[in-house]
C-alpha cells in the first residue's frame, strides 16, 4: 500500500519533489567530467569595460556596424547577435533632424555629410549585408503587442513524422522583430528565448519553434547553420514527446518536441571572452577570431541579462548560446528517453518491495547497510549512465526507497515499543507482586498486620504528592521518584525475617536485650538488598529499597538507628516512610496493643515534629492527614480498628 502511494506520488510529480529533482540533475550536470571545447566559439562581450570606453548602452548603431565590419576583416566565419535591433536608432542625424522639426519646428541644415551618413540603422544594414550575420529577435506569447509582419526567414527543414506522432513544439503568437531596414539586409536571423525551470535555473533551450505553420530556429542554430555548410535538416517526431532535429549526420535529441537539455562546459568563463572595446580598438590577436564562430552579447551586470544555470547563478544568456553550439559541434547531448519514466516507475515498484521485504525479515543493522550499498550503487549506474548522455533520474526511487523504510521501520518501532511497554508492564507487575509476596513473608507472621504493605504504599504516595509542592522538593520528587517510593515501600521491613517469632510476635514490651535483637531488622534488611544488588545490579528501586528497610528507624533528632544519623542526613525517602510506618503502627491492632484513634495519631506526629521527625514531612502530613484516615478505614485488618480509628476518646 505504502509503495503503490509513492507510485501515485511520482506520477503526479508534485512541485516540492520536482524541485528536489532537480538539483539531482544539476549535481549530476556538475560531477560530470567537464567536456574538451572546440575552441571554435568566441563571445565578444559588452561588458563594463567596453561601457567605459565607448559609452553607455545603447551604442549608436554605426558604432555596432564598425564592431561587426572589424570582426568581418580578422576572418570570423559567422556572427550571431545577441542583441534585438527593435526601434529606429534614434541617435541618426536623420532621425533627429526628423524630431527637432516635429517638436520644434526647426529645419536644421547639415552641411559637409553624405546623406548615407544620416542613417546609422542604414549604416549597420550595409555592414550586414552579403554577410554571415544572424539578428536576434524574439518570440511572444500573449497579444499585447500590435502584430507585425517580419520578413524573418524560415528553417528549411523536412519534418518527419512518425505512426500517431503529434508536433508538440512550442507554438508563440507573436514576435519582436529587428526593424525593417535590418530585415531586408539580413541572411539569417534567430530568436533568443531562453526561459528558466521552476525554480528559476536555466536547463533547456528552445532550439525551434513553430509560427504561422513555419520551423524557426534560435540564435544558436541559425549561427552555426550560416558557419556550417548543412545539405539536410530533418526533424524527426516520434509518438512521445521526443523529437530529434538531424543537421545531415548530426542528431539533436529534444525534449517536449522543442527543447535542448544543455550540456553545459561549465562556469562563465568557459568560453574565450573578449571585450567589444577591444575589438574596435584592435588590440586583440587574429587567432581568437579567424575561423571563429563569433557571439555578440551583453554581459554587464547593469543591462541585466544574466541567467541562473546549475553552474552559475549569473551566466549571460550569450554564453547560454556559446555552449549550445559548443555542444552540437562536438555532438555531446543529454538526452531524456521515452522510456526513462517506465524505468524510474519500475525501480519505485522494486525498491519498495524490496525496502518491506528488508524490515520484515532484516535486522536494522542489516537493513541499514543494504540501504546504504544498493542507494550508493543506484546513484552510480544513474551517473554512469548520465556520463554517457542518457538522465535517468534515481531521485523518486531512492526517495520511495528510503521513505518507504523509514516508514516501515517507525511502524516496527512502534509495535515493538507498545510490545517493550506490555513486557514492562508484566515486569512491573511481577515485580510489584515478588516484592508483596516477599514483604507478606514478614507479615504473615503476625496475622494482625494484613493490610498494613497496601496501606503504608498508599500513605507514602499521598504524603511524596504533597510534599512535591514544597519548593525545597520538587525537583527532587519527581514522578518516577515518587513511583519507585510506592513500590519500594512494602520492602521497609523485610529485615524482620530474621527477627526471631519468640521477639516479632512477644505480647508485650521487649527489655533491652530484646529491643536490640529487634533494631536488627534494619541490617538484616540492607543485607538481603545488597544481596540481590550483587545479583540484578545498582538500579534506583534497590536504591531506595535499600534507604528505606535500612533507615527508617531514624530520628530527625539523631536519637534513631542504626547509625543514629540526624537532619537531613537521613534519606529523603526513609524520613517519608519512617512518618508514615509510626503512623500506621499508631492506629492499629498489635499483640502488645490497641489501636488509637486517627485523632490522637495525629497529635502524637504533630508533637515529633523536629525531634522525631522531619519538621517539612509533618507540616505536609498535617495537609493531608485525613486522606490518610480514609485509606486507614479503607484497608483496616478489622471491624474493631475501624472503630478505634474514629473513637475520639482514644
Amino acid at each position: 500500500m505504502v509503495t503503490a502511494l509513492f507510485c501515485l506520488i511520482y506520477w503526479l510529480q508534485p512541485l516540492f519533489l520536482t524541485f528536489l529533482e532537480l538539483k539531482v540533475y544539476d549535481s549530476f550536470l556538475r560531477l560530470r567530467k567537464e567536456p574538451n571545447s572546440t575552441g571554435i566559439v568566441t563571445i565578444v562581450a559588452i561588458d563594463e569595460k567596453s561601457l567605459e570606453t565607448l559609452g553607455q548602452w545603447p551604442w549608436p548603431r554605426y558604432l555596432v556596424a564598425r564592431l561587426i565590419d572589424k570582426l568581418k576583416q580578422m576572418g570570423s566565419i559567422a556572427i550571431g547577435v545577441d542583441i534585438i535591433f527593435a526601434e529606429p536608432d534614434r541617435t541618426s542625424i536623420g532621425r533627429i533632424k526628423q524630431e527637432m522639426s516635429k517638436e520644434f519646428g526647426l529645419k536644421m541644415n547639415i552641411t559637409g555629410i553624405e546623406t548615407r551618413y544620416y542613417d546609422n540603422d542604414l549604416i549597420l544594414a550595409h555592414s550586414i549585408k552579403d554577410s554571415k550575420v544572424v539578428l536576434g529577435y524574439q518570440f511572444l506569447f500573449d497579444n499585447t503587442t500590435t502584430n507585425k509582419a517580419c520578413s524573418i526567414k524560415p528553417l528549411d527543414v523536412f519534418i518527419k513524422m512518425s505512426e500517431g506522432a503529434t508536433s508538440n513544439l512550442i507554438e508563440p503568437v507573436n514576435i519582436l522583430c529587428p526593424v525593417d531596414t535590418l530585415l531586408k539586409h539580413s541572411q539569417d536571423a534567430g530568436f533568443i528565448n531562453i526561459g528558466p525551470d521552476i525554480d528559476g535555473i536555466v536547463r533547456t533551450a528552445p532550439i525551434i519553434m513553430r509560427y504561422k505553420d513555419n520551423i524557426y530556429p534560435n540564435l544558436s542554430l541559425s549561427t552555426l547553420l550560416s558557419a556550417a555548410d548543412i545539405s539536410q535538416i530533418v526533424l524527426s517526431l516520434k509518438k512521445t514527446d521526443e523529437a530529434i532535429l538531424f543537421l545531415d549526420d548530426t542528431a539533436i535529441p529534444l525534449i517536449k518536441g522543442s527543447k535542448m537539455l544543455i550540456p553545459y562546459k561549465g562556469p562563465s568563463g568557459s568560453f574565450i571572452n573578449i571585450s567589444a572595446s577591444d575589438i574596435i580598438k584592435e588590440t586583440v590577436s587574429l587567432e581568437d577570431i579567424r575561423g571563429k564562430i563569433v557571439l555578440i552579447g551583453a554581459t554587464a551586470a547593469g543591462l541585466k541579462d544574466l541567467r541562473a544555470t546549475p553552474f552559475d547563478p549569473t551566466m549571460a544568456g550569450v554564453e547560454i548560446h556559446a555552449n549550445i553550439i559548443d555542444s552540437i559541434l562536438r555532438s555531446d547531448f543529454i538526452i531524456r528517453p521515452s522510456y526513462a519514466f517506465s524505468v524510474e516507475m519500475c525501480f519505485v515498484i522494486i525498491l519498495g518491495l524490496f525496502s518491506t521485504f528488508l524490515i520484515a525479515y532484516l535486522r536494522a543493522l542489516w537493513c541499514i547497510g543494504i540501504v546504504f550499498i544498493t542507494s550508493l550503487l543506484i546513484c552510480v549506474l544513474s551517473f554512469l549512465y548520465f556520463s554517457k548522455g542518457i538522465y535517468i533520474s534515481p531521485f523518486y526511487p531512492l526517495l520511495t526507497y528510503v521513505s518507504n523504510l523509514s516508514l516501515l521501520s517507525f511502524v516496527r518501532v512502534r509495535m515493538e515499543e507498545n510490545r517493550v511497554r506490555e513486557r514492562n508492564k508484566q515486569i512491573v507487575l511481577t515485580q510489584t507482586a515478588a516484592i508483596e509476596a516477599i514483604a507478606n513473608i514478614t507479615e504473615t507472621r503476625d496475622p494482625e498486620t494484613g493490610g498494613h504493605i497496601k496501606r503504608t504504599k498508599e500513605y507514602v504516595r499521598i504524603l511524596s504528592r504533597t510534599l512535591k509542592k514544597n519548593p525545597k522538593y520538587k525537583h527532587i520528587l519527581d514522578d518516577e521518584y515518587i513511583q519507585l517510593l510506592y513500590l519500594s515501600a512494602p520492602m521497609h521491613d523485610i529485615g524482620k525475617v530474621g527477627i526471631p517469632d519468640r521477639i516479632l510476635l512477644k505480647p508485650g514490651r521487649f527489655n533491652d536485650e530484646e529491643f536490640e535483637i529487634m533494631k536488627k531488622h534494619t541490617i538484616y534488611g540492607k543485607k538481603v538488598i545488597d544481596s540481590a544488588e550483587q545479583i540484578l545490579g545498582e538500579n534506583s528501586f534497590l536504591k531506595l529499597a535499600r534507604e528505606i528497610a535500612y533507615s527508617h528507624q531514624e530520628k530527625w533528632d539523631g536519637s534513631g538507628y542504626p547509625q543514629g544519623l540526624k537532619g537531613e542526613e537521613i534519606p529523603l525517602s526513609a524520613r517519608i516512610m519512617g512518618l508514615v510506618d509510626v503512623y500506621d503502627a499508631l492506629v492499629c491492632k498489635r499483640v502488645y496493643k490497641k489501636g488509637l484513634s486517627h485523632k490522637m495519631a495525629v497529635e502524637i506526629i504533630r508533637s515529633g515534629r523536629g525531634s522525631h521527625f522531619d519538621p517539612d514531612i509533618v507540616d505536609a502530613f498535617i495537609e493531608v492527614h485525613e486522606r490518610f484516615l480514609e485509606i486507614a478505614l479503607a484497608y483496616a485488618d478489622s471491624e474493631e480498628e475501624r472503630l478505634s480509628l474514629l473513637d475520639e476518646s482514644i
